[in-house]
């Protein structure tokens, strides 16, 4: 296995963030939110907060979204974003096999991998490792909780994600070396 071969899908809404519907301020809440995918409702009208998370499984760095529930993007859209060259971050390409949760799944998606030639797969229940990406996100926003607004945070997420990759994972610092071993192993959209 090598980078871009196997990347995983996982889209979770966040358990101590949400936003205010009046205000737009972002909201950090110590005690867990009691939410699910399946339940996105929260006290006060405040809306819950959705990561869009793909991980590479061979080397751990990932690309991330953040979203509030009532404005989901399209998956395939996401995607896209994802896999597409970044003029300042190596995340890019497609994989070889995509682990697609069961909440994800649509026939548009699968259409779309399969023009892509990209496998499908329905994860193992054991195999949600990409939650260390989420746990990750939500340190890093608990930190730059300064920034009050969503709509603040939203358009500077990638940073958030770069940086986390940079520290957490040392071995995806964008070296030359680095670069080329991913780029090798890119098919792209």
């Amino acid at each position: 296995m090598h980078s871009n071969y196997l990347h995983q899908l996982l889209i979770t809404p966040s358990k101590h963030f949400s936003v205010c519907q009046k205000t737009g301020k972002f909201i950090y809440h110590e005690k867990k939110l009691q939410i699910s995918r399946k339940n996105l409702e929260l006290p006060n009208n405040d809306l819950a907060v959705l990561f869009y998370t793909i991980r590479d499984k061979f080397s751990s760095a990932f690309y991330a979204e953040i979203f509030l529930a009532g404005f989901p993007p399209n998956t395939i859209e996401f995607l896209n974003r994802a896999w597409n060259l970044k003029a300042d971050y190596f995340f890019c390409g497609c994989p070889k096999e995509l682990s697609v949760p069961s909440y994800a799944k649509s026939k548009e998606l699968s259409e779309f991998l399969r023009k892509l030639n990209i496998v499908e797969f329905q994860p193992h229940f054991a195999d949600e490792s990409g939650v260390i990406a989420v746990k990750l996100l939500q340190q890093e926003l608990i930190k730059a909780h300064k920034m009050n607004f969503f709509r603040e945070i939203q358009p500077n997420f990638l940073n958030f994600v770069k940086d986390i990759n940079q520290r957490n994972f040392p071995i995806h610092r964008p070296t030359t070396c680095y670069e080329r071993t991913w780029l090798e192993n890119l098919t792209t959209t």
